[in-house]
C-alpha cells in the first residue's frame, strides 16, 4: 500500500505517496498508475475494474520498473506540455477547459462509451501546463459483455458482468474465496446465466442456501444479482432484482 515519506518535488510540487513500479516497463512522469493486488503499482486502465482504480499521477519523473516512484493524486499538477503530450498523445500540452478522463495507461479528453468499460475522471486543465486532479470513482458502462462461460478473476472484483447478446447459457464460476470482494450480474439476454460456487463453497440468497458447489440462476431479461465473499467457503447476495434459483 502507499507509503508515505519526505515528499519529492517537481516544478515546486511535491507527491502524495511512494509505490513500487511493477509494470514491467519503464512509466513515464504523468502516466495514471493503479495499486495492484500486491500493492505495487501499474498502468491504470479504463478496461479493467482493478486497474480503473486510479491511485494517481507518476510523480514527478521517470520511474523504472521495479523501482519505487512518486504518485500524486490530489491538488493541481503543473508540468512542460511536452510532459503532458507524453501522456495524452496530444502536442502543445492540455487543452484549457477540458476534462481529462483515464485512457488505457493514457489520459485522453473523449468521454468513454464502449460497454463494459469504466468511466473515471482525472481532472480539469486550468492551462496547458496545469490539471486539477478530481479523481472520480470507476463507472462501468453498461456491463461487461460475455457470451460464453466465463471464470471470474481477482482483478474482476466489483465488476458487473452481463449476458447481453448471449444465444445459450452462460456458466459464471465465482473464484475462491477472496476477502472483501463482490460481483454482479445482470441478465441481458433470454437465456440462462448461472453464477457457479467453487469447489465445495456455498451460496446464500436470502433464507435459500445452495449445496456445495452450487449455483444460482435466472433467465428472465433484467434479472439483477449481486454476490459477495462473506468468509472461506460462503458467497451471499448483497442485492437482487427479480426471482433467480438456488440449488
Amino acid at each position: 500500500m502507499p507509503s508515505r515519506h519526505s515528499p519529492g518535488r517537481y516544478s515546486g510540487q511535491e507527491f502524495d505517496a511512494s509505490l513500487e513500479n511493477s509494470e514491467g516497463s519503464d512509466l513515464v512522469c504523468l502516466t495514471p498508475v493503479a495499486i495492484w493486488t500486491d500493492g505495487t503499482m501499474r498502468k491504470a486502465s479504463r478496461t479493467s475494474r482493478q486497474l480503473s482504480i486510479l491511485a494517481g499521477l507518476l510523480w514527478p519523473d521517470i520511474t523504472l520498473d521495479g523501482e519505487q516512484g512518486g504518485v500524486a493524486f490530489t491538488g493541481v499538477v503543473t508540468a512542460p506540455p511536452a510532459k503532458w503530450d507524453a501522456v495524452t498523445g496530444a502536442s502543445g500540452g492540455l487543452t484549457p477547459g477540458s476534462i481529462y478522463y483515464l485512457g488505457d495507461g493514457t489520459l485522453t479528453t473523449a468521454r468513454p462509451t464502449t460497454p463494459g468499460e469504466f468511466e473515471v475522471i482525472v481532472g480539469y486543465a486550468l492551462t496547458s501546463e496545469t490539471m486539477d486532479l478530481r479523481i472520480s470513482t470507476p463507472k462501468v458502462l453498461g456491463g461487461v459483455p460475455k457470451t460464453t462461460d466465463y471464470t471470474i478473476q481477482p482483478e474482476d472484483n466489483g465488476t458487473l458482468f452481463t449476458t447481453a447478446g448471449a444465444s445459450g447459457t452462460v456458466i459464471f464460476t465465482l473464484p475462491t474465496w477472496l476477502p472483501g470482494f463482490e460481483v454482479g450480474f445482470l441478465v441481458g439476454a433470454s437465456q440462462i446465466l448461472e453464477v457457479l460456487a467453487p469447489g465445495t463453497d456455498v451460496i446464500h440468497h436470502g433464507n435459500l442456501a445452495s449445496g456445495a458447489g452450487g449455483n444460482a440462476q435466472s433467465s428472465h431479461l433484467g434479472n439483477g444479482l449481486w454476490v459477495a465473499s462473506e468468509s472461506s467457503g460462503l458467497w451471499t447476495t448483497r442485492s437482487a432484482t427479480g426471482s433467480w434459483s438456488v440449488t
